[in-house]
């Protein structure tokens, strides 16, 4: 679905604010995990590394903060630059803008939503996680990377 560009902002300010809202509310409020669901805790999780924890080792803060910076901001204009505006890539945007004020104010990003089954745990996450996946996951079903029958060429 194309948006209007001001309806494409509105999303992508709304993930951000929502975003950086329930992290605050994490950060002052989650002293030890709270049980949601049979499935669910919030739990306040400080990610050094990249998502879902990957590369969360050793790496100097200000390295980390430098290469995380300029990738997002790369994505980010990739994806604004298409002719497209569409609920997906503001998703995308959104999220990607949450996580990096994030990690340039604070080092690292905020994650509290620790989903589980038994022993088994999804690394945790936040509602900018959250966006970027439905993001993606929206943007791969639309069919812009998809084979049509026939067609031998793979359209972005």
């Amino acid at each position: 679905m194309i948006l209007s560009k001001k309806s494409f902002y509105v999303i992508v300010i709304l993930t951000i604010v929502i975003d950086q809202i329930t992290k605050y509310v994490a950060l002052c409020n989650l002293d030890q995990s709270i049980n949601i669901f049979r499935f669910m805790n919030l739990i306040l999780v400080k990610n050094f590394g990249v998502s879902f924890g990957i590369l969360n080792f050793g790496i100097p803060l200000l390295v980390t903060r430098i290469f995380l910076s300029i990738l997002v901001i790369a994505i980010v204009t990739f994806l604004l630059k298409t002719q497209q505006k569409t609920i997906a890539i503001s998703l995308i945007i959104g999220g990607a803008c949450g996580n990096l004020i994030d990690r340039i104010f604070l080092g690292y990003v905020i994650d509290f939503i620790d989903l589980f089954i038994g022993v088994y745990h999804w690394p945790a996450f936040n509602i900018a996680d959250s966006a970027i996946c439905i993001g993606v996951t929206m943007y791969i079903l639309s069919g812009k990377t998809s084979l049509k029958k026939g067609d031998t060429n793979v359209k972005m």
